[in-house]
This record gives C-alpha cells, sequence and structure tokens, in this order.
C-alpha cells in the first residue's frame, strides 16, 4: 500500500471516529432526558390510582353502611372503618406527589375538605343507627345533600385526573419529539460515516489485489512442484501397503480357518444332538460322541458300515435309510420324527437331512442332525391334558366336557334310540367351608367329592369341574327316567355320608339340576344352561334335592334376566319414584315423619311391585346404587318439607338400608355426603336396618353404628323379632327404635294372636330406652292394642297408604289429626 492511499484511509477513520463519538455523547443526553420523561410518566399514574383509591374507598364506606342500615349487622361496617384509616394516608401521599403543580395542591384542598365532610357524614350516621334511631340514619343516609356531597367529590376526582392526563400527553409529545430528532441525526452521522469507511476500503482492497496476484503466480508455481513429488511418494507408498495387506490377510486367513476348525469340532463333538454324515452308500463317515452315549456303540465301529449292520432296532433304521436315500435322489433337504425304545423308556427324536453337494453338483454326502424331544412331547401331552382336565381335581374340565356334549348331541340326530343326560350339580354352603375350615379343607372337599361322583358313573359317563363348586355329569344312553332317578339318588347317598378330612368329619350336600336330551338341542351350551337353570330351582327349593328341567324354568329365567337388564335400565334412567307413608305418634295422632318406600315405574309395564324387582336388586348388588338414589332423594324431599312446614321437633324421614348397602366400606362417606348436599341435619334421617345385616359382622357393624350416632343419624332396629333377636347384641347395639314386623301386628286385633310377643316386645324396649314403631296398623283394634301397651309409634293403612309427594306435602299442609278418624 502506497503513502497517499495509507493518509487518505486514516483521514477517513479519523472523521468516522468523531462522528460517531458526537453521536454517542447526543444519545447519552436523550437517554437522560427519556429516564426524565419516564420518572414524569410514573409519576402521573401514581396520581391517577391513587385518586381513584380514595373515590373507591369512599364508595366501599357507603356501601357498607347501606348493608348495616339495611341489616343491623355490624360486619357491613368493615369498610368503614377501612376508608377512615386508608384515606387520610392516600391523601397525603397524593399531596406530596403534586407539590410542584399549584392548581393541583388547590383542587386537593377542596378534594380534602368534601371527604372529611363525607366521612362526618357516615359517621353521624352510624352512631344514630347504633343509638337505635334508624329512621333519622336511613333518612340522614338517603338525603339530597348526601348524595351531592358524594356527587362533588366524584367531579373534583375527575378533575385531578384530567389535569394529570393533560400533563401527561405534554411529556409524552416531548419524550416523542426529542427521540425523533436525536434518531435523525444518528441515521445522517451514520450514513456519512459508513460512506467514508466505503471509500477507505475501496482504495485498501484495489492495493491488496494487486498484492494478491503476484503472490498467486508464486504459488501456484510452488504447488506444482509439490504435487509432483507428492504424487511419485503416494505411489510407492501405496503399492509397499498393499503389499504388506496381502501378506497379512494371508496370515490372517490362515489362522481364523484353524481357530473355527477347532470351535467347529469342538462343538460338534460336545454337541448333545447326534450329529452324523452318510455317504451315497448309505454308510457312516462320521459320528460325534452323542451317538456313542445313546447306542452303547463306539463311534470307531459306525464308520464305514450302514444302519442294518449296526444291530439296531428295524423300523429304525428302515425310515432313516429310506429318508437319506430321499435327500440323494431329491437334492432337497428333509426333516421327520422318529421314537425307539431304551432301558429308560421311549424316546423321541426331530432329524434334520442336509445334502452336501460336489463340484458337479451332485450329492456327495449327507449329514444328519438329530435332537433329542422326549422332554417337548412330554410336555405337549401334559398341556394336552391341562388344557382339558381340571388342576385341582384331575377331572374332566369344561372344554373337555362340552366337546364330548357336542358328540353326544351329534349322535342324537343320527340315533333315534340313543338318550343323554347333563347333571348340573353345586356343592351346597361350600362357602361355609372355605371361610370356617380354610380353602385348603375346601380343596380336599372338592377332590373328594370328584372321587366319590366317579365312583356313582359307568366308563361311558364322564363326570367334570367346571369351576368354583360346579360339576356336571354326562350320562350317555340312559333308557328311562328311572336310570336318572337311580344315578341321583347313589350321588345323594355317597356325598350326605361324612368326609374326613384332617381328622375332621366335614358335612355336606349338593343341589342338582338334570336337562335330558331332546332334538331342538343344537349346541352343549344351551342343554347346560337349562341344567343350570334346574339346578338353581333346586336351591331355591331347598337344597340337597334335584329338579328336572322343563320349559316353564327357561321362561323364569329369562323374565329374571329382562328384569335385570331393565333394572339396570331403570338405574341409569331413574325410572324409581319415592312413596311416603307417614308416621304416627300415637300421644297426639299427629304426623312426625315418613318412611321412604322406593317404587319403579317402568316405561312399558308401569308400576313393578318391590317384592318382585327388591330381590333381584339385593342378589345382583343393584341394591347399593338404588338405596343411596331413595336416601338422596328423601333427604332432599324431607328437606324441602322442613322449609315449606316448620314444626318442632322437625319432621324426619326413615330409609331402609339393605344388607349389602350396610356392608358397604364407604358407607358412612356416602351418607355425610348426602346430609351436607341436602342441608339435613343427622337426627332427622332414620336408617331402618335389619338384624340379619347387623349380625353378619356383629363387631364391623358395632362400629358403624357408633360412627352413625356420633353423626346424630337415628337407627331402627327393622322387623324386630323376624330374625336373630340377640338379647346381648341388642343390649350392644347403639339403636333408638325397635320397630315391629308387620306379621305380627297384622293377627292382634282379630283372635289375640301374637300379643305376648307384641307385649314382650314392647316391654324390652321401654326397659331398654327404646323407642317403639309398630307397622302394618290396619284396624282400630290393632291401633288400640298397641296404645294400650304404650306403643310409641305406627304406621299403616290405617293411617294412610304411601303417597307420592305431592299428596303427602297436602297431608302435611291439611294438618291432619288422626285421631278424629
Amino acid at each position: 500500500m502506497n503513502l497517499t492511499t495509507y493518509k487518505k484511509n486514516t483521514a477517513s477513520f479519523v472523521i468516522v471516529v468523531g462522528i460517531m463519538t458526537g453521536i454517542g455523547i447526543i444519545s447519552y443526553r436523550n437517554l437522560l432526558q427519556y429516564q426524565k420523561n419516564i420518572r414524569w410518566v410514573t409519576h402521573t399514574y401514581t396520581v391517577i390510582k391513587n385518586t381513584k383509591e380514595v373515590i373507591l374507598e369512599i364508595n366501599n364506606a357507603e356501601t357498607g353502611q347501606r348493608g348495616y342500615l339495611i341489616t343491623g349487622k355490624e360486619q357491613y361496617l368493615q369498610p368503614y372503618d377501612i376508608a377512615t384509616d386508608k384515606i387520610p394516608k392516600t391523601l397525603q401521599v397524593l399531596r406530596q406527589l403534586t407539590r410542584d403543580n399549584p392548581n393541583q395542591q388547590r383542587r386537593l384542598s377542596i378534594f380534602e375538605s368534601l371527604i372529611a365532610k363525607k366521612l362526618d357524614s357516615l359517621k353521624i350516621t352510624v352512631n344514630l343507627a347504633k343509638n337505635k334511631n334508624l329512621p333519622l340514619a336511613l333518612q340522614r343516609f338517603e338525603s339530597k345533600e348526601s348524595q351531592k356531597l358524594l356527587q362533588d367529590i366524584q367531579m373534583l376526582a375527575k378533575d385531578i385526573e384530567s389535569e394529570e392526563n393533560h400533563l401527561l400527553k405534554q411529556r409524552t409529545i416531548e419524550m416523542n419529539l426529542s427521540a425523533a430528532n436525536t434518531n435523525a441525526f444518528t441515521i445522517f452521522a451514520s450514513i456519512i460515516a459508513s460512506a467514508l469507511v466505503g471509500l477507505a476500503t475501496l482504495f485498501t482492497n484495489q492495493e491488496l489485489a494487486k498484492r494478491k496476484r503476484v503472490e498467486n503466480s508464486l504459488q501456484q508455481a510452488s504447488e506444482h512442484l509439490e504435487t509432483t513429488v507428492k504424487q511419485r511418494t503416494d505411489e510407492l507408498i501405496k503399492t509397499n501397503q498393499q503389499l504388506q495387506t496381502e501378506i497379512y490377510q494371508h496370515e490372517h486367513t490362515l489362522k481364523a480357518l484353524s481357530l473355527r476348525e477347532k470351535e467347529f469340532k469342538a462343538l460338534v463333538e460336545n454337541a448333545p444332538d447326534m450329529i452324523a454324515r452318510f455317504n451315497t452308500q448309505l454308510r457312516y463317515v462320521y459320528v460325534n460322541p452323542a451317538f456313542q452315549k445313546l447306542t452303547n456303540i463306539l463311534v470307531q465301529t459306525f464308520i464305514g458300515k450302514a444302519n442294518r449292520q449296526l444291530n439296531l432296532p428295524e423300523e429304525f433304521y428302515q425310515i432313516w435309510e429310506y429318508k437319506i436315500q430321499s435327500v440323494i435322489e431329491t437334492k432337497q433337504e428333509n426333516e421327520f420324527e422318529c421314537s425307539f425304545s431304551t432301558t429308560s423308556g421311549i424316546e423321541y427324536y426331530h432329524t434334520r437331512l442336509l445334502p452336501e453337494f460336489a463340484a458337479d453338483g451332485s450329492v456327495e454326502f449327507v449329514m444328519s442332525i438329530a435332537r433329542n424331544i422326549t422332554a417337548l412331547k412330554l410336555a405337549q401331552a401334559q398341556l394336552i391334558h391341562d388344557a382339558f382336565h381340571d388342576s385341582l381335581t384331575g377331572l374332566p374340565n369344561r372344554a373337555l366336557f362340552i366337546e364330548r356334549l357336542e358328540r353326544a348331541i351329534a349322535l342324537t340326530k343320527r340315533r333315534t334310540d340313543y338318550k343323554f343326560a347333563v347333571f348340573f350339580l353345586d356343592v351346597d354352603r361350600f362357602k361355609v367351608v372355605n371361610d370356617s375350615l380354610g380353602h385348603t379343607i375346601g380343596d380336599q372337599l372338592l377332590n373328594a367329592i370328584a372321587r366319590r361322583l366317579e365312583t356313582c358313573l359307568r366308563s361311558q359317563d364322564t363326570v367334570a369341574r367346571i369351576g368354583g363348586d360346579e360339576f356336571t355329569i354326562l350320562l350317555n344312553d340312559f333308557k328311562n327316567l328311572n336310570d336318572i332317578t337311580f344315578v341321583v339318588e347313589r350321588i345323594n347317598a355317597v356325598i350326605t355320608s361324612p368326609f374326613n378330612l384332617n381328622g375332621r368329619d366335614v358335612f355336606t350336600n349338593v343341589s342338582i339340576g338334570v336337562a335330558l336330551s331332546k332334538s331342538s338341542y343344537n349346541l352343549p351350551e344351551e342343554i347346560l344352561r337349562d341344567a343350570d337353570i334346574a339346578m338353581y330351582r333346586a336351591k331355591a327349593l331347598g337344597k340337597a334335592r334335584y329338579e328336572l328341567f322343563d320349559s316353564t324354568m327357561y321362561a323364569q329365567a329369562t323374565e329374571l334376566m329382562q328384569l335385570e337388564m331393565d333394572l339396570r335400565h331403570a338405574i341409569e334412567h331413574q325410572e324409581f319414584i319415592i312413596h311416603y307413608q307417614p308416621i304416627i305418634l300415637l300421644e297426639t295422632y299427629k304426623v312426625i315423619g315418613f318412611e321412604a318406600l322406593v317404587r319403579w315405574q317402568h316405561p312399558q309395564h308401569g308400576f313393578v311391585s318391590p317384592e318382585k324387582f327388591i330381590p333381584i336388586a339385593e342378589e345382583t348388588g343393584l341394591i347399593v346404587p338404588i338405596g343411596y338414589w331413595v336416601m338422596r332423594e328423601a333427604c332432599r324431599q324431607l328437606r324441602a318439607w322442613q322449609e315449606q312446614f316448620p314444626t318442632n321437633p322437625p319432621l324426619t324421614i326413615s330409609v331402609n338400608i339393605s344388607t349389602k348397602q350396610f356392608s358397604q366400606p364407604d358407607l358412612i362417606g356416602q351418607i355425610h355426603q348426602i346430609l351436607q348436599e341436602t342441608g339435613v341435619e343427622g337426627r332427622s334421617l332414620k336408617l331402618e336396618i335389619t338384624e340379619s345385616a347387623i349380625m353378619e359382622n356383629t363387631e364391623s357393624a358395632t362400629a358403624m353404628l357408633l360412627h352413625l350416632q356420633q353423626m346424630n343419624v337415628q337407627l331402627h332396629l327393622d322387623d324386630f323379632g323376624t330374625g336373630y333377636s340377640s338379647l346381648s347384641y341388642l343390649h350392644r347395639f347403639p339403636t333408638n327404635a325397635l320397630k315391629i314386623d308387620r306379621s305380627f301386628v297384622m293377627n292382634i286385633g282379630v283372635n289375640g294372636e301374637n300379643l305376648e310377643i307384641v307385649q314382650a316386645i314392647i316391654t324390652l324396649a321401654h326397659s331398654l330406652n327404646l323407642d317403639v314403631v309398630a307397622e302394618g296398623v290396619e284396624t282400630v283394634e290393632q291401633l288400640a292394642q298397641l296404645s294400650l301397651y304404650k306403643c310409641k309409634y305406627a304406621q299403616g293403612y290405617f293411617f294412610s297408604k304411601p303417597l307420592n309427594s305431592k299428596l303427602a306435602s297436602t297431608l302435611i299442609a291439611s294438618g291432619l289429626n288422626f285421631e278424629s278418624n
């Protein structure tokens, strides 16, 4: 680079540095001015915010005072107290913020004066209200003077905010103008600086380009020489490396072949599989030691000989020679399984034959690999057995029984004289054995039953266990019903005899359902289903007996299944309604509460009797969601009645708790949630629980009843006298009342039956400080006897049948006294 170019570039860079320094100074001054403007904007927003807070506190104080004057509750004075404490502090902040603005100071003085007057006015009004001068306080609060004072405060606050907004706009304009000037100057200066730098760079690049061309010429000559030398050197090195690589690869290949040969030999010699090679004359050319272990023939003896020359079993060498010859002829590998007898039993082998080809493509040798699969065969046989037999008893299982039943059905299609029967057996009270003696004894009992059932049948018959405590029997080719009766009697005889299990005599019996073959059966599941239905009929009629299936049983079972499905649909679509039967206090003959009774309004069949659907609901567990729904709806209705018809004490509701519902672990939580949702107090809810529900687990039942008692929920022992009626447990249970079952009440007025029982129950209740409720009262005579024995409560058709909620509301509203009836 020459001297002239250097000087030009130096001058350009000095000017650029000066321009950039000027830009920096001006930018810094504008930054200081911008920060000042930001502080003014923040100051303005703070003034506006505090002014609005003062107005908000005044409004809150006046709103709170209005609530106090209307309700008289002093909690509404809290906003007034907060305002009187907070407003002076906020005004002090406003005065500090506007100390440099005379106009705002003047407005603020007037603002403070008006607020002081407003707070004094509110204070006077509060004192008047506290001194019981509410009319004068309301008059003062709603006076035009008070409203005008508030309007003046709000107008002055708007003036203060307007002034601050005006100042904010002015400062924003100044800030934007300053920023625009700075940006314009910066852009102009930057353009000039960029132009000077570009000019200097142009001069420098021209000089550098000249120098670069000379250097490139020299570099090209040098590189050409180096390239020529490097090429010759690389060629020599590459030739030497290739030679060394070929030598190394050859040595490595020889070592690898030797190692692989050793590995292959070790693998073959120690393999458990029998490995051999045959030539095309079917003679051995190699065998591994596994042959010697199996045949006890030395390895050397095999070489050069055929199988038939080694005294091997004829069936063995014939199939081997045939298979090897086939591989030689077809040039295709072959696989087969074979077996032969040894001293330890029959051995099974899977053999694979592989052809080895000569250079001309013909088969030169055949390799044989034979693997012992005896364990696999035994496992397969066991799997097949397990798939069709019960693991506990060893009897055929459902799958095998169905298969044999299919054959029997098919045989009836071919032979008109062939008949068979299916027995479905269920061990009665087997759960009691499991629960009391344990599952080990239960399993032993099932095994013993299986063995005894086998003794009752012929070899052509089948007995199977299809699950749990259920057995099935296929009685083949019976002649008449006498055969059926004979087998049933034999079964009952052997099963009712005691079973001695672990030194303990266990007694049981079975319920049996029998279905006879007929041409209409096409599937085994159909006749098995009918036998099952007949078995359940036998259980329902008292257990330890048998029932022969007829078509009416299937119709009833189908009806029950349909009813269960309809019941599930009813729960989902809320088809239930509640009827309420009044409960009467016999001292006054007044209605003191109701018992909630669920009814089902079926969309097609109308009202379905509770006696029809409640047992199904109990059996399927659907009684639990139904029970909670009834409790929630009954409590909701009770709360509505208590609000509409207040009485002292309040009306109560009685709700039945089923055995399954009482055993639910979340019962307490559900009842607590329902009481909270509906707003009903615990003392207004009476739960009617049967003795049997409590006696199923007395310890947990007692704990649950105590918990309910802590919630003040009333507990009534329902149907008293029909269950356990244990006096010791009755004393332990935290109950509030006994409910006499209708079966005792219905006859006391006719011929004096059950009088002693009813009198004893009432006397027992009185001695235990329990109330008594008699249900099913229908006659004057019954009522007279109950009143004579001082029964406290009664319900029944004599007073009223169960009513829907609307009619029950009418009954309560009428204030009907049943004494006149």
